[in-house]
């Protein structure tokens, strides 16, 4: 269930800021997206990351990403 279908209040969320999304992982099977601050030291070369501004969305992979985590960033990309 998402949290506006329970109508309920979601701070961490704006149409019009910024959000950097951190995918990470081991295997297909061992994926996780988590949101972590937009700040440049929120970025690291083992990861694959995402930034989405207002309707624009940037994808970053840390050049010792893996390629499940590159394929995870593209399929949470299609979903923003």
């Amino acid at each position: 269930n998402y949290i506006a279908d329970k109508g309920l209040n979601d701070e961490t969320y704006s149409a019009d800021s910024v959000a950097l999304i951190r995918l990470s992982g081991t295997s297909v099977h061992n994926n996780k997206a988590v949101q972590v601050d937009a700040v440049p030291s929120s970025l690291n070369s083992n990861e694959c990351f995402l930034l989405q501004s207002g309707s624009s969305l940037f994808s970053w992979h840390g050049n010792q990403s893996s390629y499940e985590q590159q394929q995870l960033a593209a399929k949470v990309a299609e979903f923003l």
